[in-house]
């Protein structure tokens, strides 16, 4: 008899739920900081706590688990140790802990402190990631080659970040929208880019489509270097002359036009690559995923036109829009495919009763995905009808109560789902060591 040499549950899933459990409180926490939203103060306390959270607590929790995963396989390289879960989880838990904690109250050394642990949190996991995975792997494809450039822009954003948790006073617009522009448009934005290119076509099942990363990454991620080098700048040299002022807006347009390129370009290879799918109906995660990253594009190209000509108000509803109804609903929508699929491999993988184990996508309850996903699109809409000022100001804490209640329910509720793919087929069954091999 065959049985499966996988000892241990994907560390991925252990990211991937803690990450979104993370999500729950972060999104409770958003009813708290709207007003400040509505107001087009995208920079006060509650939001910078709110952002942080989402962002670091949550999203960059997952981030990790999928780059866990994705890099062993997708690159044929050697797996990631399995210590590291133990310790480096943990670690960045705990410094993003503090990083709240720190913004919430007022306790700047403390701010500092756990700014420097997700630092180094992030370098640890990387020297792993590179020494151990990236740097042996035998697919070497452009998914490979460009991987680095958004995660380099992710050092260089926690960089900025300890350098004006450091120095408060030193602080302006241009240095917030360089650490904006690197870390929402380099890292976020190019780590969407990069991975879809092997996730869309993986799980849509798409062969013989033609399409380009280099093409579409050369013009997105020189923009979006370019435009945080321009506002950075800008904040070293702020008595810029009359002249010199207007030809630094014009660059800045130059650069928000690559990355609308950039991103133009983008959306054509996914569509080439959706038009080429095998199978012709798509899953519903697949469509929530797809919508989403719709969403992202359109927000994305909306905050490099900001950030070359600001414009605060729609700054705010582009932000919303980047982060609550594009990456979130990215992830939720990923999830209920990367879980089930790591659970069946560590389940049911080379036994037996493979043949009898349910389909993948029938693994997370339908209903309960459904209703999560709903609730949380609810929320989110009233949410930007709030940004928008579509809503009286009598009851914006209302709604903004009423928003934060729906997302987070069905944050909860998604997670619920995803555990209790967790129990299907029971425990795993004990291996024979003198079963044939």
């Amino acid at each position: 008899m065959q049985t499966s040499t996988k000892k241990h549950l994907s560390a991925t899933v252990t990211y991937l739920l803690a990450g979104l459990f993370i999500a729950v409180t972060c999104l409770a926490a958003t009813g708290w900081a709207m007003p400040e939203w509505v107001g087009g103060q995208w920079w006060g306390w509650a939001t910078v706590s709110v952002l942080h959270g989402v962002l670091l607590g949550f999203m960059l929790t997952v981030a990790y688990g999928v780059l866990y995963q994705v890099v062993p396989i997708a690159f044929q390289a050697p797996p990631m140790p399995r210590h590291i879960l133990y310790w480096h989880l943990p670690l960045h838990l705990a410094s993003t802990a503090g990083l709240l904690l720190g913004f919430v109250a007022h306790w700047r050394w403390l701010t500092t402190l756990g700014g420097l642990g997700v630092l180094a949190g992030l370098l640890a996991f990387l020297h792993f990631l590179y020494h151990r995975s990236y740097k042996h792997a035998r697919n070497r494809t452009p998914v490979h080659r460009m991987l680095g450039i958004p995660i380099l822009g992710l050092v260089f954003t926690i960089l900025f970040g300890l350098d004006q948790a450091a120095r408060p006073t030193g602080v302006d617009s241009h240095l917030l929208l360089t650490h904006a522009v690197l870390g929402g448009l380099v890292f976020w934005g190019g780590l969407v880019m990069v991975i879809s290119y092997k996730f869309v076509p993986m799980f849509v099942l798409s062969h013989g489509y033609r399409a380009s990363l280099t093409r579409a990454g050369v013009f997105y991620f020189v923009g979006c270097g370019l435009l945080a080098g321009c506002h950075f700048f800008q904040h070293l040299q702020p008595t810029l002359s009359a002249s010199g002022a207007f030809w630094m807006r014009a660059v800045e347009f130059l650069c928000a036009l690559a990355v609308v390129v950039g991103l133009g370009l983008f959306s054509l290879d996914m569509g080439r690559i959706v038009t080429a799918r095998k199978r012709k109906r798509i899953v519903f995660p697949l469509r929530v995923a797809l919508a989403a990253l719709c969403v992202t594009l359109v927000s994305e190209a909306l905050l490099a036109v900001c950030a070359a000509a600001p414009n605060l108000r729609l700054l705010v509803l582009a932000a919303y829009l980047f982060l609550f109804a594009g990456l979130v609903p990215l992830v939720f929508a990923y999830a209920q495919k990367i879980v089930p699929f790591l659970w069946f491999e560590y389940r049911f993988s080379k036994r037996p009763e493979r043949k009898s184990a349910p389909l993948i996508d029938d693994m997370v309850p339908p209903g309960r995905a459904r209703a999560a996903l709903t609730l949380y699109a609810l929320g989110t809409l009233c949410g930007g009808m709030l940004v928008c000022g579509f809503v009286p100001l009598p009851w914006l804490q209302a709604g903004a109560c009423v928003s934060a209640t729906l997302t987070t329910a069905g944050a909860l509720i998604l997670f619920t789902a995803l555990c209790h793919v967790l129990t299907i087929g029971g425990p795993r069954p004990v291996e024979d060591p003198t079963a044939d091999r």
